[in-house]
């Protein structure tokens, strides 16, 4: 059986060394054994053999493939019959890596429609850990312009959340918390008195910021990250709250 992935409902990596691979359908193992070609889905049933154009000739080897048959990893060949345990660069064939948050917000909102994005440990075997592979981020919400009314830091002191808000009409009504390292808060002075207290303190006037989020459900954000402050926005510019209803969870209209 291979490995599963969890959703990542983060916008940090998941791993000190962090690798990426975008896919939009299944993945296949394909054993190579005298000479005879058999491809098992991840579940471990045998599906119909066919050959795969990148297999070495007359070499016993197993790969993770794509739908298409390009080979993704090597798990196991003659040279190395234990290289499903190496790390991720050696089995890979194009290894790709995350490189920072920004990275991996950049490659969400690339997404196509059935896309989503593989994030793998690069120092862990294929499978450990009970066949945890890592996980799958699919596309996410993004450039939301939404109202900072409130913030505060954490009892721990090296973050802030700050209280957001769309517009109903002329009326603001809350929509969810983002949480942000009190060392990447901007430059703001109205943003960083109202994150300076262990109490929620008004922002006044309220900020408008740029937000990236998770998903939204039910009209509200999860999981938001401010990605700018639009100082030139005012309130006319906020999104409004019936808008956060048409989005669905890979943040695409419905």
């Amino acid at each position: 059986k291979g490995p599963s992935f969890a959703r990542w409902r983060y916008w940090s990596m998941p791993f000190e060394h962090t690798y990426y691979d975008i896919i939009s359908g299944p993945r296949y193992y394909a054993h190579q054994v005298h000479e005879r070609i058999f491809i098992y889905n991840t579940s471990g049933h045998m599906v119909k053999g066919e050959d795969i154009a990148g297999l070495p000739i007359g070499e016993d080897c197993i790969a993770l493939i794509d739908n298409e048959g390009e080979v993704i990893e090597w798990l196991h060949t003659s040279d190395n019959p234990n290289l499903w345990c190496e790390n991720y660069p050696i089995r890979a064939v194009k290894p790709t890596k995350v490189r920072d948050e920004a990275h991996l917000r950049a490659l969400s909102e690339s997404l196509k429609d059935n896309e989503v994005i593989r994030l793998i440990d690069g120092d862990r075997g294929h499978i450990h850990n009970g066949h945890k592979g890592g996980f799958i981020l699919p596309r996410r919400v993004f450039e939301l312009p939404l109202l900072i009314t409130q913030g505060k830091t954490k009892t721990d002191g090296e973050w802030a959340v700050l209280r957001i808000e769309a517009m109903d009409g002329f009326d603001p009504i809350h929509v969810g918390y983002a949480n942000i390292e009190k060392s990447k808060i901007p430059n703001h002075e109205i943003l960083r008195e109202g994150c300076s207290k262990r109490v929620w303190s008004e922002l006044d006037p309220p900020l408008v910021g740029s937000f990236h989020a998770l998903r939204c459900k039910g009209g509200k954000v999860e999981g938001a990250y401010l990605v700018s402050l639009d100082t030139d926005f005012g309130m006319s510019d906020v999104m409004q709250y019936g808008d956060l209803w048409t989005i669905d969870g890979h943040g695409q209209e419905r």
